[in-house]
């Protein structure tokens, strides 16, 4: 009997263009290790492979079914995947770990607010700008003016939004604004300022969202929002300010049927929160996001030791190469350095070693939670499914109720920011604002911001709440 039969795939992450011949019998999961592979990741758990399926839908590729039985498009010599992530940690600083990883968040997130696809105000826009800066040409130099410039009049920095927002500001007027940010971020490394990106990032209300159209048993039409800090309904036009939140410590379970999407709380004396949707395909869509998002919240509120020992071992990796390599150049005798700089070469082999695996057994565990999770999506039936959400033994519930922003935290940075406000503010065309725009200027004097939104709308016990979505 003939073998299987081979098909080309062609794979975008978002620093590089790979391919791959694979076979009719290659699994979705078989396709992601050999990207990840190709890519040296192990922090698994946050990606996945998505594409346009034969109805023109983004669709995310399910690890445990062959890559030629899914809804691809049909006809076609070459199937293209994007590798991106699919899940969003609450805190990129403290969570993200490899440097790869900090790196492909850092372009998708970038690429997000340039589009538009992540709501950024001018003023934040031009201090992210500042850091992306300096991740791409390092510290502050007067020749990078000119190299600035030329990206704002590229897109690559600033979104065509913004720059619409105030016309009668030239591209080399930004360049100068965003290099007085660039030059305070003088020592601060690549992988360093990519991290403050996103630290900034992260604070942005649609920052790591999955949105979904829904409807209230009126039919109103609402959206879903589903990210790392739980579920939240918002008003069809407005993705910037959710109406009403569950947190996953508040969740029960969740399951559907037919159209229809259950929320069962905790709070046994409320109602379930009942949402509907167009097509049963988006529930399975809702459920499997849901799925993720909460195994990464219990993940955050149990700490992997695992985790933390891998964690630990790159750290005392990069100082020891640093304070090996001060000691080889401070030795005068030839001989006596190269023989440092062997030791430094075997003790970074004998490290990269251990390092390997701790993040294999890491990794192969993480790997092991997200198959469960993976195929607990892919034996979803079409019609109906149930999941439960145990929110048992996590510490630290909830904790985003306490937080503050980056910059709420910052005196100094907020005092800058207001200041570099209201400049951009006296040159703006009021007539060019976007709803955004104008949504977040309310949040402002509101005194609003993601987390104090996140506040306002969880009080109330579970049973208001779910009477208000019913209302709206």
């Amino acid at each position: 009997m003939p073998g299987p039969k081979s098909m080309h795939v062609k794979v975008n992450s978002m620093e590089s263009e790979m391919e791959f011949v694979i076979t009719t019998a290659t699994t979705g999961k078989q396709l992601f290790e050999q990207v990840i592979k190709t890519i040296g990741l192990r922090e698994l758990w946050y990606f996945g492979l998505s594409y346009v399926d034969n109805t023109g839908q983004e669709s995310w590729l399910k690890l445990n079914k062959k890559v030629k039985d899914q809804d691809l498009p049909k006809d076609q010599d070459k199937f293209e995947f994007n590798f991106r992530a699919k899940f969003f940690p609450e805190d990129a600083t403290d969570e993200l770990i490899q440097d790869i990883t900090v790196h492909l968040f850092f372009l998708q997130v970038k690429e997000a607010i340039l589009n538009d696809s992540i709501y950024c105000p001018p003023e934040a826009a031009v201090l992210l700008a500042s850091y992306a800066v300096q991740a791409k040409y390092g510290d502050h130099q007067e020749k990078h003016v000119t190299d600035i410039q030329k990206d704002i009049e590229h897109g690559k920095v600033l979104s065509k939004r913004v720059k619409e927002l105030h016309p009668n500001f030239t591209a080399e007027d930004w360049a100068k604004k965003i290099s007085d940010w660039h030059a305070e971020h003088k020592g601060l490394i690549k992988e360093d300022a990519m991290k403050e990106y996103l630290k900034i990032a992260q604070d942005l209300d649609m920052y790591g969202v999955s949105y979904f159209s829904i409807k209230n048993k009126k039919g109103t039409d609402l959206l879903l929002g589903v990210d790392a800090l739980g579920i939240n309904v918002y008003e069809k036009d407005n993705k910037l300010t959710p109406r009403i939140g569950f947190p996953w410590s508040e969740i029960s379970n969740i399951a559907f049927s037919g159209r229809n999407f259950t929320i069962k709380p905790l709070d046994k004396k409320s109602p379930d929160f009942v949402l509907r949707v167009d097509k049963p395909k988006t529930n399975k869509a809702i459920l499997a996001i849901c799925m993720g998002n909460h195994e990464l919240y219990l993940r955050r509120g149990k700490p992997d030791t695992i985790e933390e020992e891998m964690e630990r071992k790159l750290q005392e990796e990069h100082e020891q190469k640093l304070a090996l390599e001060m000691q080889a150049h401070q030795i005068a005798d030839e001989n006596k350095k190269l023989l440092v700089q062997k030791e430094l070469s075997d003790k970074m082999s004998k490290q990269q070693v251990e390092t390997g695996q701790n993040f294999n057994f890491a990794s192969n565990s993480r790997h092991s939670a997200n198959e469960s999770n993976h195929e607990a999506e892919d034996h979803i039936d079409e019609e109906n499914a149930e999941m439960v959400l145990s929110s048992e033994g996590v510490a630290g519930m909830d904790s985003e109720l306490n937080r503050q922003t980056a910059v709420a935290q910052d005196k100094s940075l907020n005092s800058k920011l207001k200041e570099l406000s209201d400049d951009l503010n006296a040159v703006r065309e009021q007539q060019a604002l976007t709803d955004n725009d104008k949504i977040h200027q309310d949040n402002v004097k509101k005194g609003r911001d993601k987390y104090k939104t996140l506040n306002l709308i969880r009080k109330g016990n579970t049973k208001s709440r779910v009477n208000e979505f019913e209302a709206m």
